[in-house]
């Protein structure tokens, strides 16, 4: 399993979009919070299983105590997207973070592209974690 270390990793407001961030970060935020419902019910050996089946894998990324497994998917080239999934409860709300690959800041994508294609490959995700019986 790859080892990726914190650095190598943005979230959407570090990448360098200015003002236009602010509203497609708090979209984006909403938009992961409705998938992690889902996502959530998601073992490490099934989010192996996931990100198979979606083109994606399982990467080794902690970014706290918390992090229960990361999927790394690369819809276009260069356009890295970890989805980690943080287990916080039972004192607060589980949560599926989505982080870039560093190298995505410098390929250009206008920030409106980038929430498109991490919410389409969180679909993507969800619709295989909610088809796992089928995988097995």
């Amino acid at each position: 399993m790859e080892k990726i270390e914190k650095s190598q990793v943005l979230a959407m407001k570090e990448m360098g979009y200015g003002q236009s961030c602010y509203s497609i970060d708090s979209m984006h935020k909403r938009e992961m919070a409705i998938r992690t419902k889902d996502l959530r019910l998601v073992n490490k050996a099934m989010a192996e299983k996931i990100a198979s089946f979606v083109g994606g894998k399982l990467v080794d990324l902690t970014l706290d105590s918390a992090t229960d497994w990361a999927i790394i998917m690369e819809p276009i080239n260069n356009l890295r997207i970890y989805y980690v999934l943080q287990r916080y409860s039972p004192e607060f709300e589980d949560e599926v973070i989505a982080l870039y690959g560093k190298e995505t800041a410098s390929i250009g994508i206008p920030i409106d592209d980038l929430y498109d294609f991490t919410r389409l490959c969180a679909n993507a995700l969800v619709r295989a974690a909610k088809n796992i019986p089928m995988l097995s």
